[in-house]
Order: structure tokens, then sequence, then C-alpha cells
């Protein structure tokens, strides 16, 4: 959560602070952990909203299954790790923080993207009116919780932790394994938060394009108001542009905050003890339950109904080279792991 706090731009006042808002108030007002319920309850929500399905093309498709795939393997690390045996749990908590701020932020990306394309039609109008817009919602952004826990913000940089390696190896061979249960948690973070941002800032010739144009107008300085016009005349040219720069902007901004998390020692951070680590990754690990039900509640009600497992998962993940599974089946043993 140290990075959480210091990310800034657009999506800190929009997306991901929403979405976990969002989320810590419904936990609260849950006296039993009862997943069939939730989601029912989040279905008849949305249901009661009215609104035409959404349509997708391809690109769509692919970008929404990437987001919500990456998400259930992360979430799947975090279960990984909060079955270890006590006194292992606490040197490997930092990585189950990672894979839940990335879970977390690949489930609100499904999310933000599909209502950009039905309710806002750039993301300027996004910053601007984001009063305005959040009234028109069918997710309750503008609820506001804050987490009265004080250890959250008691942190400090340990140089040279001796409990979490430095560095990690990136195998690309890893991402074509089909059991999840045996994949390597390590390299699917990385994979997760290298593959996009690498795609989009050296393959989108559109950014180029942009890039060429604020350099012969003389705007050295990408990120000033009058080259955002520029670049934001170009992407207007393909459909959620504006939000995806925003979105991939800020990704590369937090790859190198990782890095500085890796320092962050979680026992100066109130989780000195076996019991307490253990309660952070089973909370961790529930909130991201929660979260991916409420997506999926959203995504049976505006895209495909009850067909949303074969339509949207199942036959996207036969077409996609490296990753076959049976997505309810993971999700059965996910949500209800057998004894």
């Amino acid at each position: 959560m140290a990075f959480y706090d210091s990310i800034g731009g657009e999506v800190k006042k929009f997306a991901l602070p929403s979405m976990y808002n969002y989320l810590y108030s419904v936990l609260s007002l849950l006296n039993v952990r009862d997943y069939a319920a939730f989601s029912d309850w989040r279905i008849a929500v949305y249901s009661g909203l009215g609104g035409s399905q959404l349509v997708l093309n391809d690109s769509d498709k692919q970008f929404l299954f990437e987001q919500f795939f990456f998400g259930y393997k992360l979430m799947n690390n975090v279960k990984l790790i909060s079955e270890l045996p006590e006194e292992q749990r606490v040197p490997y908590i930092q990585l189950g923080g990672m894979a839940f701020y990335y879970a977390s932020y690949s489930f609100a990306a499904c999310f933000i993207y599909l209502h950009n394309r039905s309710v806002l039609a750039t993301h300027s109008k996004t910053y601007r009116n984001y009063d305005i817009v959040c009234d028109k919602l069918a997710f309750p952004f503008n609820v506001t919780f804050q987490y009265d826990n004080a250890s959250w913000n008691t942190y400090q940089i340990i140089n040279g932790s001796s409990e979490f390696p430095p560095t990690f190896t990136y195998d690309r061979q890893i991402l074509n394994r089909t059991a999840l249960d045996g994949f390597d948690y390590k390299s699917g973070v990385l994979s997760y938060l290298i593959g996009t941002n690498r795609w989009y800032w050296e393959e989108s010739p559109l950014f180029k394009e942009a890039m060429k144009e604020v350099r012969r107008t003389g705007y050295q300085n990408f990120r000033t108001i009058a080259a955002r016009q520029i670049r934001d005349t170009y992407f207007s040219r393909m459909p959620n542009a504006n939000y995806l720069s925003c979105l991939y902007r800020l990704r590369g901004k937090i790859n190198y905050r990782d890095s500085l998390f890796s320092l962050y020692d979680l026992r100066n951070m109130g989780f000195n003890t076996y019991a307490k680590a253990t309660r952070l990754l089973d909370v961790m690990l529930e909130v991201l339950k929660y979260f991916s039900l409420d997506i999926e509640a959203y995504f049976k009600v505006r895209l495909m109904g009850n067909n949303f497992h074969k339509n949207m998962l199942e036959d996207m993940i036969t077409q996609t080279a490296g990753f076959s599974f049976s997505f309810p089946e993971f999700q059965k043993n996910l949500f209800y792991p057998t004894t």
C-alpha cells in the first residue's frame, strides 16, 4: 500500500480508489461470506439499472480477456501464498501484496474500460466532469470509505532487506504453463507489468505519430496541456485511446515503484507477527474474491448474460496461444477449495 498511496494522475482520482472504497464499504456490511448470495445481489443491482448490452470488437475482447485472466492468475497467487505454513508467509507477504495490487488493478481496468465505452466519451471528459459523470455510472464511484488502521501509513524504507530477493528471474516460457497452481507468481507479476506497457509504447503507431507532431510544434514536454491536446487529436482516431493512454502511461510510472516496494519490510508496518501476516493475506484474498465476483456480475448483465464463461473466457482462451484451462473449474477451486 506504500506505492498505492503515492500514485498520482487520473487513475488515483477516478479508478482505483473508487473501486477500493466501494469494496471496503460493501465488505463492512457483510456478516457472512456467502459468495453465491453476493453474486446474485450484484447481478440484481446491475440488472435493475437497465441499459442495452455492450457490443465488443476483437480489440475490446482481447483487452478484457488479458486483464481478467491475469487478475485471476494473480488472485490465485495470493491464495497460494496464504496457504503456506505460517513461518513461511512473512517473507512472501510482500509478493502477496504486489499480486493483490495488480489483480485489483486488472479487475478495475475491466470495469472502467467498459464504462468508458458506454458512458465516458473521452478521458478528458472523465477528468473535467468527474462529479457529474459519477452520478451517471452504474458503479458507485463516489462512495467514500477509509480504512482506519494507522499501520497502513506507517512504513519506512529498509535498505538491503534480507527477507525479499532484490531481483526477479523472468522466464517467458513460464507464461505457457497450463497448470495455474504451479504458476510462478514472481514471473507472473513481472510478465503482467512488462508485457502491456512495453507493447503499447514501443508498437503503437498513434503514439509515435503524436510524439512527432508534438516535437514539430516545439512542445518538448509531452505532459503540457498544449501537447496533450495534440496527443488526444491523434488518439481520438482509435476508440478508447484516451483512456488507454492514461492507463498505460500510469502503468509505466508504477513499474519503478515495484522495485521500491520490495525494500519495504512489513514488520515495520505493524505486521510483525505471523497472526497479523496471516490476517492480511486472508483479507487481501477475500477482497479479491468479492472484487472478481462484482466484475463478473457486471459482465453477465451488460455483455452476454448467462453465457459469460462460454462466450468470453473459454472461447477466447482456446484462441489465445499458450493459455488453456477450464475457467469454471478453476474458479470453483479458487472460491471453494477441495479438501
